[in-house]
């Protein structure tokens, strides 16, 4: 057993064989549900929760490597392995061949060594996309836009959709993945179909990991200031860590600093990674299609689709960023929207 769970050098057993079929759909439903959790319900809020979820998704691990095999299940079913296998793709570090050494890269450039791990795994375009949606969400939810999507589900007649947070939550969230999700594999059909690049569904997984480092910009641009005002609270919850009232080592009532990062350098941060992200992403993609075509002209030409819709992304991702920061009048869908109607 402790073989199985890897806490002992051996060979990797299992007791049942990972579907290939499911590739990396199941550790995509974790990561809406991890989403769902963080905006829709939110966990952080009460830390005895945080702590059953974390028991609970141990053990649950434990089973799965158990039942698979720690290595598959690791690169397959446990959402955070994936998530972070994707992201140390574009980092800078990489492992030597003789595994005892570590070797610089440039930035982005595992993504085009390593995109043949990913090619024939089953939901990995769908993974990436989930990486950009959850964030996507987590800022539209807390933007306009969330009023008028509240506004169409009232003038659709679903009330009883919008009178549930957690319902208009939920289908927010998949909303916005098979948007997304849609638009992107919408473009690697047509890069497919006009180039004669193989199968759409091989297409979106090759050019998946180009998406990567709009993810890590998302992150950078939607998190970098909550990590460093919420991250203070770790000062006081290293006292109180499930909320029952102790003060351990003295620090229970420390509340954090909110205007030790101003909105100017947020902007300023948040704008620059955006930019470079998609930049980074742009050139990983036209590497990609070099690997497919062997001509610059011809790669430029078969990611037109997947340019066009990284400037989208890119247009989204700024008009959500400067959302809170700024005021204005406009609103997309008439005021009937966001007025009831009288009793």
């Amino acid at each position: 057993m402790l073989q199985k769970l890897g806490f002992k050098k051996g060979l990797e057993f299992a007791c049942c064989q990972y579907p290939q079929w499911l590739g990396l759909y199941f550790a995509t439903g974790l990561l809406l549900l991890w989403s769902w959790m963080e905006v829709v319900y939110p966990i952080a809020f009460v830390p005895a929760r945080v702590s059953t979820i974390a028991l609970v998704w141990t053990l649950f691990n434990l089973m799965g490597m158990a039942i698979f095999g720690k290595l598959v299940w690791q690169s397959r079913g446990d959402v955070f392995a994936v998530y972070f296998a994707m992201l140390g793709q574009f980092g800078i570090f990489s492992s030597a061949q003789d595994k005892h050494s570590i070797n610089l890269r440039l930035l982005g450039a595992g993504l085009v060594q390593d995109a043949h791990l990913w090619r024939e795994v089953n939901g990995f375009a769908g993974f990436i996309i989930a990486m950009l949606s959850i964030v996507l969400f987590d800022g539209l939810h807390a933007s306009q836009f969330w009023v008028v999507f509240q506004g169409l589900l009232q003038l659709l007649g679903m009330n009883w959709i919008v009178s549930s947070a957690y319902i208009s939550g939920t289908l927010g969230l998949l909303l916005i993945w098979t948007f997304f999700a849609g638009l992107y594999y919408l473009s690697c059909v047509v890069s497919s179909r006009f180039f004669s690049l193989g199968s759409s569904a091989n297409v979106a997984n090759l050019f998946a990991g180009s998406l990567i480092p709009i993810a890590v910009a998302y992150l950078i641009a939607h998190g970098f200031s909550s990590l460093i005002i919420q991250g203070q609270n770790l000062i006081f919850l290293i006292s109180d860590p499930l909320g029952l009232g102790w003060n351990l080592f003295g620090t229970a009532e420390f509340r954090p600093d909110i205007a030790i990062i101003d909105a100017g350098t947020t902007w300023y941060l948040a704008v620059s990674a955006i930019v470079i992200g998609h930049v980074i992403a742009l050139v990983v993609s036209h590497c990609l299609a070099i690997t497919l075509s062997g001509s610059p002209r011809i790669a430029s030409l078969i990611t037109l689709p997947q340019t066009v819709l990284m400037i989208l992304f890119t247009m989204l991702s700024l008009m959500i960023i400067a959302e809170p920061m700024t005021t204005s009048t406009f609103s997309i869908l008439p005021d009937i929207c966001f007025t009831q109607e009288p009793q």
